[in-house]
């Protein structure tokens, strides 16, 4: 016959003491989260166009050849590289003002008009113009793009080289750096085509864009 030996009542109480302190130093663990919080502030990417020079012309002498080589000379001597070159009276030998070319800019200085009142076939208009990097990022500019649904009657486009920076032709690969800018031309001439009282409508479109980054 089997007896079980009961335990002294203090054995059980020691016993019991122990297992509480084991669960205590398992539910007894302190513990720290360490938090990190980031903070990123982009960029910004903006350009600005700016109105640089205006010449108008009929006809060019060998000082200032056709082409746009007018651009960034006085070739009418009045002490402004915004020269009137146009038609000369063959009788008087006295230029005529007939035409007039303007190029300014809205209050949006992303928006650059260019205008030709009076325009009569043989009448160029140049206009120089720069595009100014006024963000904080390199930005890469591409060639522009001309919108003309009359070339017949109105060539209007750039010539050699269409945008420049540091007076090399400007590639696409060129980065324009915040607070440079890069030099464009542009070119109109009336052409023998155009109707009298007419009205034509063109446009150029500049693309800009970050230097990391190809569209």
């Amino acid at each position: 016959m089997n007896t079980r030996k009961v335990l002294p009542i203090t054995t059980v109480l020691l016993i019991l003491a122990l297992a509480l302190a084991t669960v205590g130093v398992g539910y007894g663990l302190w513990s720290k989260t360490l938090d990190i919080h980031g903070y990123i502030y982009t960029g910004e990417l903006d350009a600005v166009l700016s109105v640089e020079e205006v010449d108008q012309s009929d006809s060019f002498n060998d000082f200032c050849p056709s082409g746009g080589w007018t651009i960034g000379k006085d070739c009418d001597g009045d002490g402004f590289l915004n020269d009137d070159l146009e038609a000369v009276d063959p009788l008087t030998d006295e230029p005529k003002d007939i035409a007039e070319c303007t190029a300014w800019l809205d209050n949006d200085p992303q928006t650059m008009h260019v205008r030709v009142d009076n325009g009569y076939p043989s009448f160029n208009c140049f206009v120089k113009y720069d595009v100014h990097n006024t963000g904080t990022i390199p930005i890469n500019i591409h060639s522009p793009v001309y919108v003309n649904p009359n070339p017949a009657a109105i060539h209007f486009n750039g010539w050699p080289p269409e945008c420049y920076l540091n007076d090399t032709q400007l590639d696409p690969a060129d980065e324009l750096q915040p607070g440079d800018k890069a030099g464009c031309n542009l070119h109109i001439h009336v052409e023998q085509p155009a109707v009298e009282n007419g009205y034509y409508e063109v446009s150029i479109s500049i693309f800009g864009h970050q230097w990391n980054e190809e569209p």
